[in-house]
């Protein structure tokens, strides 16, 4: 089985490799015949250099030994495109060995000097990277240029110029790209927005055609303006459509005889300097600022994220508050142990009956009862098993007495039961079923055996809650006097 795992894993591998090699060597060469093709219709000079930044976009999205195919291939593909444009041994191997040096020289400084927290191609980022794509093509071009033979000066310049250009165009163009397009989010916009970026993109397009294939107005600086509009309406991937948009129609116009650029100079290799200055001056303008636009929208849309979780998070500290208030407001109101009114709510009630019973002339009883002999029980059976007496006499009441009489514990073993608009007759028979209820109660929950003592007493059209308390409790101490486990009403 490990033998079998291992032949897979191999197979698997030597396939990823030679899948990037073959992929990497048909992308270099057919970039590479393309510009040597076009070059050759110039007197060999290339307007842009568009190679060397594919293979860059390759190595800085692949782990480390996965670039080893691409730069293989890449250098397969630079000698066979420089042997089929005619060049001798010497100059095939400085270009090849200039273009790999220059691809791995700007990875390593781009990965060493960027700033991780942020994208490549965010304004800081970007930066550094256009500072990289005008320094680096300057040791590659030094390199290239030893194999040749004679002047060099020329064949130095024009290497450099379109090896910048093709990383200040291509590079951050495909970066964006690859990542407007490349994810599992990509760029989902309506029919409407699509409408209006390609119609953006014509507008382009139209001013471009009209710049450069004319001779009598010199006005290439209209390019810029809807260069400018694509960038703070569309972004980076408008800007970028945009840039490609001037380019194509700009190299097309010059190298067939059109536009101003041609007719600035009779030299072509004039006409490709001015061409690669156009370029670079719309790609400068326009990526920046669609780099510094989409920034400034990505702070935003942080901002409003980061205060759309403190708002979530406000709403939560709000409801946890509202429920620990909840909560004490109920423990406030609620007897813990017997889940019955606490001393301060039944005597809320009782003032809260008595002021209605007064409106509506109508009797109000009252009864207090306590537990017999409590302390004795916590002594014998313990203060757990107390508990469990109290808890059965907040059942048993709450399940014996009707629902409109509120019932409280207002004292260790010492509870009351409001009974509003009750006779003395009723209050009674309410009050006696409480105790034989309470007696037999014990039975079901398993708990010491319990008796109560009741005292009631009963008012008639105005009610004096401290003298229908006092009554009460009066005829309690004359129940518990006369052997407890029994009801007496108040006189």
């Amino acid at each position: 089985m490990v033998f079998q795992n291992f032949n897979t894993n191999t197979v698997t591998n030597l396939s990823r490799i030679t899948w990037r090699f073959v992929l990497m060597t048909l992308l270099f060469a057919a970039n590479s015949w393309l510009v040597i093709g076009v070059a050759t219709n110039s007197n060999g000079m290339a307007a842009i250099w568009s190679a060397n930044a594919i293979l860059i976009v390759a190595v800085l999205n692949a782990q480390r030994f996965d670039t080893v195919p691409l730069y293989a291939g890449a250098f397969v593909a630079s000698v066979a495109a420089n042997y089929w444009a005619g060049f001798d041994v010497a100059t095939i191997c400085s270009f090849s060995i200039a273009n790999i040096a220059e691809v791995l020289a700007v990875k390593w400084i781009f990965l060493n000097t960027r700033d991780p927290q942020h994208d490549d191609f965010a304004p800081r980022n970007l930066a550094r990277f256009v500072a990289i794509a005008l320094v680096v093509p300057a040791l590659s071009a030094t390199i290239a240029v030893t194999g040749l033979s004679g002047s060099v000066q020329n064949a130095w310049t024009s290497w450099y110029l379109s090896d910048s250009l093709g990383l200040l165009v291509l590079v951050p163009s495909l970066g964006v790209l690859q990542k407007a397009y490349g994810d599992d989010k990509s760029i989902q916009s309506n029919i409407k927005q699509r409408i209006f970026g390609i119609s953006i993109v014509v507008l382009v397009a139209i001013t471009s055609a009209a710049a450069l294939y004319q001779d009598n107005i010199p006005i290439l600086f209209v390019v810029a303006i809807p260069v400018l509009i694509a960038a703070f309406q569309l972004g980076a991937v408008g800007a970028i459509a945009a840039v490609w948009t001037v380019a194509v129609i700009a190299i097309c116009a010059t190298l067939s005889g059109y536009g101003p650029i041609h007719q600035w100079t009779d030299e072509t290799i004039n006409h490709i300097y001015l061409l690669q200055g156009f370029l670079a001056c719309q790609l400068l303008v326009a990526l920046p600022v669609a780099s510094v636009l989409e920034d400034r929208n990505r702070k935003a849309a942080a901002l409003i994220e980061q205060e759309r979780m403190l708002r979530v998070q406000a709403e939560r500290s709000r409801r946890s508050a509202e429920t620990i208030a909840r909560r004490m407001a109920l423990l406030a109101t609620r007897d813990e142990l017997t889940t019955l009114s606490t001393r301060g709510r039944i005597l809320q009630r009782l003032e809260h009956a008595a002021n209605r019973q007064t409106k509506l002339a109508g009797k109000l009883a009252i009864a207090i009862f306590d537990i017999d002999n409590f302390k004795s029980i916590n002594d014998q059976f313990g203060h757990l098993a107390g508990d469990d007496v109290l808890r059965m006499v907040g059942r048993v009441s709450r399940q014996t007495l009707p629902m409109n009489f509120d019932i409280g514990r207002i004292g260790g073993e010492e509870f009351m039961v409001i009974m509003p608009g009750q006779s003395k007759t009723q209050a009674s028979a309410f009050a006696e079923l409480l105790r034989l209820a309470i007696m037999q109660g014990n039975q079901n929950d398993g708990c010491p055996p319990a008796t109560i003592s009741i005292g009631l007493a009963v008012s008639q059209d105005r009610h004096d809650c401290h003298a229908l308390m006092l009554a009460a409790d009066k005829a309690l101490y004359a129940a518990k006097s006369n052997g407890r486990n029994r009801l007496r009403l108040a006189a």
